[in-house]
């Protein structure tokens, strides 16, 4: 993803790569490598681990859509994934959807699930509900993110008639 702010005077790419099934060893989806240059001159000013940046570009962009697209007075949210994108999207949500109270999650990994619940309950003060299956964290939902891993071969794991009507679903990876 490369980027070029003339104002700054800088230049940059974002190289990123995700690997589905890196929750099996303990380490994110989604790692990467940040460089800025000078646009001036093309001497690199920066080479730094972007999975902070990037976990909050992607929640960004989802407060973005919500803002537009999602009812101002949703109450309850659906998150599929607890990872980073899991949070940086509960996160900024919760900047621009005043009234999100309920948070119902689901992970296909139950000890991500369970410090995503602990971790967001304590931090945010929002009502956080482990759900299983997948169903669970749709149905009923003003708002539903999906911040799991994009597959070669998924598996459907969201049907169109669990959704409310009026409701709001973003796939930000997507």
């Amino acid at each position: 993803m490369p980027a070029y702010i003339p104002r700054l005077k800088s230049a940059g790419i974002k190289w990123v790569s995700g690997y589905p099934e890196n929750y099996k060893l303990g380490l994110p989806y989604i790692t990467g490598l940040l460089i800025l240059n000078d646009s001036e001159t093309g001497v690199p000013l920066c080479v730094m681990d972007c999975t902070w940046i990037t976990a909050m570009r992607t929640g960004v962009a989802t407060a973005v859509a919500a803002k537009h697209l999602a009812r101002r007075d949703s109450e309850t949210m659906g998150i599929l994934g607890c990872g980073v994108q899991g949070r940086s999207n509960l996160e900024a949500l919760l900047v621009i959807l005043k009234d999100l109270r309920n948070v119902k999650a689901y992970d296909i990994n139950r000890e991500n699930l369970r410090r995503y619940v602990d971790e967001m309950t304590e931090k945010h003060g929002v009502n956080v509900i482990p759900v299983d299956p997948p169903r669970e964290a749709v149905e009923g939902c003003d708002v539903v993110v999906t911040a799991g891993p994009i597959r070669k071969n998924p598996n459907p794991a969201i049907e169109a008639s669990w959704f409310s009507d009026g409701g709001f679903c973003m796939h930000p990876g997507l």
